[in-house]
């Protein structure tokens, strides 16, 4: 599902709704993230339906941040350079997330000194 920010009806507040997945870097980076696996033992089968019929009644939105900047950006470069190599690097240490979510983005803040 995605997120979607829309306006109430006539007002100037804005309300978060949930519509099936259309746009499709959200569509890939899912799909190469792999949220959508299929669940290959029984204990998580039975889990994962436990879950969607707890969903069902109590809704709880699952938070995810997805690199579609990203998987864009690789796609410009392939397209304008289709024999570039890149070098990648993860870092063995970050700073605390400081917004929810899975694979949510770095924040950090700027202290003026007085």
């Amino acid at each position: 599902m995605e997120v979607w920010i829309e306006k109430v009806n006539g007002s100037s507040q804005a309300s978060e709704v949930y519509k099936p997945l259309q746009d499709p870097l959200i569509s890939r980076c899912v799909e190469i993230i792999g949220m959508n696996e299929e669940r290959t033992s029984v204990s998580e089968k039975l889990s994962f339906v436990a879950k969607g019929v707890l969903s069902k009644v109590f809704p709880k939105p699952r938070r995810a941040w997805l690199p579609t900047g990203c998987l864009q950006l690789m796609d410009t470069l392939l397209q304008a350079l289709p024999s570039i190599s890149l070098i990648a690097s993860d870092f063995s240490y970050l700073p605390d997330v400081s917004i929810p979510g899975d694979r949510a983005p770095l924040v950090s803040s700027k202290v003026t000194c007085l």
